[in-house]
C-alpha cells in the first residue's frame, strides 16, 4: 500500500498485522504533522460498476482540514452526484484522523488493516 505525502510518497508492506487507532493516530499523525497534507484512495466494484474513493488530511496553519469523496467512475466530474461529499475543519490531526477513524469506514478499514 502506498500512502502519498505532499510530493513524496510512504509504503509499508503489509505484514498481515493490524494497527490500532491509537497506533494510526500517533503514526500517520506524526507524518502529517511534517508534510501537512496526506492522501489515501481505493476503489471497489458495486453491481458491476467500479466505485472510487479519496480521502485527504491538509494541514494550514492550525487547521486540520480533511475531505472525503465516494462516487462512481462515470460520475467523477458530477460532484452534485456523488454519493458522499464530507468537508470538516479540526483543530488539531489527532480529531481529524479520529474523526476518519469513528466516521469513514471505508478509510478506516484501510489505515487499520493495511498501513
Amino acid at each position: 500500500m502506498t500512502l502519498t505525502f505532499k510530493g513524496w510518497c510512504f509504503q509499508r508492506d503489509w505484514d498481515g498485522s493490524q494497527m490500532n487507532d491509537a497506533e494510526i493516530i500517533s503514526k500517520i499523525g506524526q507524518l502529517i504533522k511534517i508534510k501537512e497534507l496526506f492522501w489515501i484512495n481505493g476503489n471497489y466494484l458495486r453491481k458491476g460498476e467500479t466505485v472510487h474513493w479519496e480521502c485527504f488530511i491538509k494541514v494550514i496553519g492550525s487547521i486540520a482540514s480533511i475531505g472525503f469523496d465516494e462516487y462512481l467512475e462515470k460520475y467523477e466530474d458530477a460532484v452534485d452526484l456523488y454519493d458522499a461529499y464530507v468537508r470538516k475543519q479540526f483543530t488539531n490531526i489527532e480529531a481529524a484522523l479520529t474523526f476518519i477513524l469513528n466516521s469513514l469506514p471505508l478509510v478506516a478499514e484501510r489505515l487499520r488493516s493495511n498501513y
